[in-house]
């Protein structure tokens, strides 16, 4: 599902009238807004220019930085735009909504996330802490009870069906994923001990900023879903 056909809003605006004081925060805003608008509206004029003058990559970044501010400059104080981030109603090619939201992923849930990384001994175990950054992109697990959260115990039962995968990235082109599910302590009865068991594998997962659902029908599924086991 593309993030754009989310971008519904149902915001309400608050009554205007009542409160003199709000009627003229309003005002400095709406001022603020324009004025902000009208210098991205410059600013990308001068990117277009740059580009077909064949600028180098450095001017060109610098001057993309410089409009991508000055749009999420005019859109921030909007408390629509703020409702709708909250409420996933956004769309991630608008520079205000990529602000935010991956403002929000690089808080809380990345810092839950690499805790519960350390916690469960993924990292060193499965994956060597030296070459494994910070990740980029915001991978959302949903079973039929909901979205998983790092580190979280999930009832086998639960998890019979092949989960739904929500990839929020913020790269403009489309970017190549494998995904990986795997079981690090699976008990071994004939060998008495844990071992690692793969339970679902798909690569060339195609994901951009452009969509908030992996469309995992389009990628190569190396091993088909083996839910856990065994279910209660």
């Amino acid at each position: 599902m593309a993030l754009a056909v989310r971008h519904q809003s149902t915001y309400k605006q608050p009554a205007t009238g009542v409160n003199p004081a709000y009627d003229e925060a309003l005002e400095v805003i709406r001022a603020y807004s324009e004025q902000k608008a009208h210098e991205a509206t410059l600013a990308h004029t001068e990117l277009q220019k740059a580009q077909d003058a064949g600028a180098d990559s450095s001017t060109l970044r610098a001057l993309k930085k410089a409009w991508f501010d000055l749009r999420v400059e005019s859109r921030i104080n909007d408390g629509e735009v703020l409702w709708n981030a909250r409420n996933g109603r956004f769309d991630l090619t608008e520079p205000v909504y990529e602000h935010l939201k991956q403002n929000e992923w690089q808080g809380r849930p990345l810092e839950i996330l690499m805790q519960r990384l350390l916690q469960m001994f993924v990292l060193p175990d499965m994956l060597d802490p030296r070459f494994v950054g910070t990740p980029e992109s915001q991978l959302n697990l949903q079973l039929a009870r909901g979205v998983v959260e790092p580190g979280s115990v999930v009832d086998p039962s639960s998890a019979k069906e092949r989960p739904g995968i929500e990839l929020m990235t913020f790269h403009d082109e489309p970017r190549l994923h494998t995904i990986v599910m795997v079981d690090l302590d699976e008990p071994c009865e004939a060998e008495q001990t844990f071992r690692e068991q793969f339970h679902w594998i798909v690569s060339n997962v195609s994901a951009s900023k452009m969509q908030n659902t992996a469309d995992l029908d389009k990628g190569t599924e190396l091993l088909a879903y083996v839910p856990p086991h065994p279910a209660h």
